[in-house]
């Protein structure tokens, strides 16, 4: 292994090692919220039951739901569309329709069953609600298909730039013999293959290996093989001191987003999660509170004793059916000999209000109070409907945007770049001449963006009410607004597909076409009209003759 390979798994070593502290608090909050992933500083065995030391699994459903609330609002049907940075060509009828074509391909081949997509995203989105981070690595397999992968975040460390971008990443990574050899681009040490090779227990034997993503000009690999590629994966047999692969990349193969974080000014290059720093207070306290409502309850089904103990003859059985002996010559007026303590009950009914408050906390904290939508009547105005609108913007807001940016924008970035590079989209010659050589970014059916087309018919309502009211007044009110404009933006804010709609330039022509017809229509009514004047005169002209004729030959009779 070349020295330069040992450096940098130096440089590894002294990120894990510099953040080894955060482990423990990572431990601490997946022990109250997120208890499948809390092997953090301890193993956990295959046998071991999770959560069994809380008393109540209300925090971590707090956790769960939240969590599944990104997949369920920020991952629906076709969530992500591809367009450019340029308003004009997003215009374009044709640039419309084949970004709307790729972004379904992309989707299709992203949700392919071999792409383990929608399982890699769960898991990193339960560990992005828990603790702020989440990792995600993207390869492409034999040419023909996508793999995503989460990892663990006990297993991972990484390091920042000057302005606070990941461009270096380390994992750790510990297969079994017989699965390197899985691998067949992987140059693998002679030990490596007898263990794989030897048909017996040995194959499952654990490699201790690294893989590292870092910048190419950080890596001594040759300039002809980098291609004008910027960055390196190698993967690294740390146990033999092997080189297995190292390959440069078009495009960063790694998706970590963060939720909040100190950024590299502060010294850490960590996340955290809001939601679970603000609701741990809360979570520890209605785990006592719990507790002591277990106790209380049990005392109030189960109450101690008071007994007199030389009257007893024997122990006091309280099991169902017990019996117990009493002295006869007990004399009763001092008292029963067997009767239950008095107890002071009313702090149940204190320990469950206490309950609901912490609950309420706790869904304040975890967002969920603030991501449902508004409901609309039919009573509501569009302003109030729209104002509704306004406010759930306001609060949703922090959660969602973070998600959207660093989480599902990174995603389909580097989704997009490497299925470009495989001709998934096709050949160049395909893509319209218009967006060759443009930058692709990314617009998502988010509850914001829901909010904002809702806003958008909401305003359009509201506008078209006010011109119908006002032209009932002045009939040139209804001149104020361009109606098609509006309209056109109402329904594309709906969700409209592009070659649904006609082009400007289309609806133009057809617009002069009904005007062309509209304006012969009505001289071919003139002519008519005129034609019918023409005849009904020169009726009256021959009835008028008519009659006069009559008159002549009645005065000579």
């Amino acid at each position: 292994m070349r020295q330069r390979v040992r450096d940098i798994v130096a440089v590894g070593d002294r990120l894990f090692s510099k953040r080894h502290p955060i482990l423990s608090l990572w431990q601490t909050q997946a022990e109250n919220f997120h208890v499948m992933r809390a092997d953090f500083t301890r193993t956990r065995y295959v046998s071991e039951e999770f959560g069994s030391y809380l008393m109540t699994g209300r925090p971590a459903r707090c956790h769960r739901d939240l969590s599944d609330a990104f997949s369920a609002m920020l991952r629906r049907d076709q969530w992500f569309h591809a367009a450019t940075d340029n308003e004009l060509v997003n215009e374009d009828r044709d640039a419309k329709i084949w970004l709307d074509w790729a972004s379904k391909q992309m989707r299709r081949l992203m949700y392919d069953r071999r792409a383990n997509f929608v399982r890699s995203t769960k898991v990193a989105d339960k560990d992005f609600t828990a603790f702020g981070n989440a990792v995600i690595t993207r390869d492409v397999v034999d040419f023909s298909h996508l793999l995503f992968q989460p990892w663990h975040l006990k297993d991972v460390a990484w390091a920042e730039s000057v302005s606070g971008a990941i461009n270096q990443v380390h994992f750790h990574w510990c297969p079994e013999a017989r699965q390197l050899a899985e691998k067949k681009n992987f140059q693998l040490s002679p030990k490596v293959l007898e263990l794989a090779r030897s048909g017996d227990d040995r194959a499952f034997q654990e490699i201790k290996c690294r893989r590292m993503l870092l910048m190419a000009d950080e890596y001594d690999m040759p300039a002809q093989q980098r291609k004008g590629r910027p960055y390196v994966s190698v993967y690294v047999d740390i146990e033999n001191e092997t080189i297995l692969e190292e390959v440069a990349l078009r495009t960063w193969p790694c998706t970590i987003p963060r939720w909040e974080f100190g950024g590299s000014m502060y010294g850490n290059q960590y996340g955290y999660s809001p939601a679970v720093v603000y609701g741990t207070p809360d979570g520890r306290m209605m785990q006592q509170i719990m507790l002591s409502l277990l106790e209380a309850s049990e005392k109030a089904t189960n109450p101690p004793m008071i007994a007199v103990g030389e009257a007893i003859n024997g122990a006091v059985n309280l099991y169902a059916s017990g019996i117990t002996q009493v002295d006869a010559d007990y004399d009763e007026r001092l008292g029963e000999v067997l009767r239950p303590m008095t107890l002071q009950l009313d702090g149940i009914r204190f320990g469950a209000e206490q309950m609901q408050m912490l609950d309420a906390n706790l869904q304040d904290a975890f967002y969920l109070s603030k991501i449902r939508f508004p409901e609309i009547t039919k009573e509501m105005t569009a302003y109030e409907a729209s104002k509704l609108w306004d406010e759930f913007i306001r609060q949703s807001l922090p959660l969602w945007e973070p998600v959207q940016a660093d989480y599902n924008g990174a995603m389909c970035d580097g989704t997009f770049e490497d299925l470009l590079a495989h001709g998934a989209f096709g050949a160049v010659e395909d893509i319209p001449q218009i967006l060759r050589g443009r930058d692709i970014t990314w617009t998502f059916d988010t509850p914001i963006t829901v909010a904002a087309e809702k806003a958008l018919t909401a305003s359009y309502q509201g506008m078209l009410q006010a011109i119908v009211a006002g032209a009932q007044v002045d009939p040139n009110v209804a001149l104020i607004a361009d109606v098609p404009e509006a309209a056109r933006d109402a329904i594309e804010g709906n969700g409209a597909k592009a070659k649904w709609l006609h082009s400007r330039e289309k609806f133009e022509e057809l617009v002069g076409q009904k005007q062309q017809a509209a304006a012969a229509a009505a001289a071919a009514e003139e002519v008519a009209h005129g034609a019918d004047l023409a005849t009904r005169v020169a009726t009256a002209a021959e009835s008028a003759g008519n009659a006069a004729q009559s008159l002549q030959q009645a005065g000579m009779v």
